[in-house]
């Protein structure tokens, strides 16, 4: 298996649908639940995009990192990001970020990331995203598409 560090189009938008989650999860705990230590975790950077896309990147990197036995990649400079506005989210945007979110985690499935808290963390962002596209999906399929 190769891996590699995705660009940073791909984890601005993975910042701003970990965002959106967090979001929801705040507003809406019981119908879009995160698990503790998720929400320990991301919870505090809920507003803080710079925080999260960091904390995206750096994992990416440390995943290559250990895949290729590598010491060091540089960031890409941070661009201020919009937030999603979590009411009107379109299931094109949902699926497009679902996308990228699987392409993602697969390349961070490697030591000494893969079963990381921080790895578990994004893989329960990733859940709450293919929820909330199921849900979109049968509420409200013919509306946001």
């Amino acid at each position: 298996m190769s891996a590699y560090v995705l660009d940073q189009e791909d984890i601005e938008q993975l910042t701003v649908a970990t965002a959106a989650m967090l979001e929801l999860n705040r507003r809406y705990p019981g119908s879009f639940y995160l698990a503790a230590e998720t929400v320990e975790m991301f919870g505090k950077y809920a507003d803080d995009l710079h925080s999260l896309y960091r904390a995206l990147y750096i994992t990416n990197i440390k995943a290559v990192n250990g895949r290729y036995h590598e010491e060091s990649r540089t960031l890409p400079k941070y661009r201020p990001l919009t937030p999603w506005n979590t009411d009107r989210l379109t299931l094109d945007t949902l699926k497009k970020a679902a996308g990228r979110f699987n392409c993602y985690l697969y390349q961070c499935s490697e030591d000494p990331i893969y079963g990381s808290a921080i790895f578990n963390a994004f893989t329960d962002i990733y859940k709450l995203l293919c929820m909330v596209i199921v849900e979109k999906s049968v509420n409200w399929y013919g509306e946001n598409r």
